[in-house]
């Protein structure tokens, strides 16, 4: 298994033709189909009704579908990843704090932060005198 195979099988799945998938991917509808296929014997399972024009997905397509979007986007997330560090663009952030705000509602910010942006380091130091003075 390989991510062209479930590339071609998750946009495959969107637009339910190999001959809009290949316009996209810019290769040939042969080469999409035979990749279709392979998947599907590696898996051991058809993933498409197939009629005349259209591939709908089948219920094994279905079912496999939120998967193999969560490796893709694994895998974006890799590259992504490998990609700053390869530019030296590893984005680390030091943020100081006080006791002015209690240290639930630092904990919050920090969670939030790090949910949002995943790819940046984060580092909470406390501050040993105010930071903001009134």
């Amino acid at each position: 298994m390989n991510l062209t195979k479930l590339r071609v099988f998750a946009l495959t799945a969107e637009h339910g033709s190999l001959t809009k998938v290949a316009n996209i991917m810019g290769k040939t509808r042969t080469s999409l189909s035979m990749a279709l296929s392979s998947l599907e014997d590696e898996l051991g399972v058809e993933l498409f009704e197939r009629t005349r024009n259209r591939l709908v997905l089948n219920d094994a397509g279905a079912a496999l579908l939120p998967d193999c979007r969560n490796i893709l986007n694994m895998a974006e997330s890799l590259y992504s990843k490998a990609e700053q560090f390869r530019q030296g663009d590893s984005d680390k952030i030091r943020i100081a704090y006080d006791d002015t705000l209690p240290s639930t509602f630092w904990r919050r910010q920090l969670v939030a932060l790090s949910d949002e942006f995943p790819h940046i380091s984060l580092t909470a130091i406390k501050h040993p005198v105010p930071i903001f003075q009134r």
